[in-house]
C-alpha cells in the first residue's frame, strides 16, 4: 500500500505529445503496528512511504480509537512510538 506517488513522469525524445516514461524512485517500506492497553498487537500493516515523517503521519491517520499505542518500524529499527517509550518508562 502506498499513499505517495513513487516516481516522476518525464517526456522521452524531447518531443511534445509522444509518450511519457515513468521513472521510479525506491521508497522505504515501513511496518505500522497498533497495540492495546496491555501492549498486545491488535493490527498492523506495511506501507511504502517517501520518508519517516510521512510514515508517522500515515500511522496516526490510520489509527483506530481502540488502539492505545502505535509503533512505526523500518526494518529492525523502531523509528517512532506513541506514547513514546521514554514517557512509558517515566510513568512506570
Amino acid at each position: 500500500m502506498s499513499f505517495d506517488i513513487p516516481g516522476h513522469a518525464a517526456q522521452s525524445g524531447g518531443k511534445r505529445g509522444r509518450y511519457f516514461k515513468l521513472v521510479e524512485t525506491p521508497m522505504p517500506a515501513y511496518e505500522i503496528c497498533y497495540l492495546d492497553e496491555a501492549g498486545h498487537l491488535t493490527y498492523k500493516f506495511s506501507a511504502d512511504c517517501a520518508d519517516d515523517g510521512r510514515a508517522k503521519v500515515l500511522a496516526h491517520a490510520m489509527k483506530l480509537p481502540s488502539a492505545k499505542k502505535l509503533e512505526v518500524w523500518s526494518g529492525e529499527a523502531m523509528i517512532y512510538s506513541r506514547p513514546s517509550v521514554m514517557a512509558e518508562r517515566a510513568a512506570g
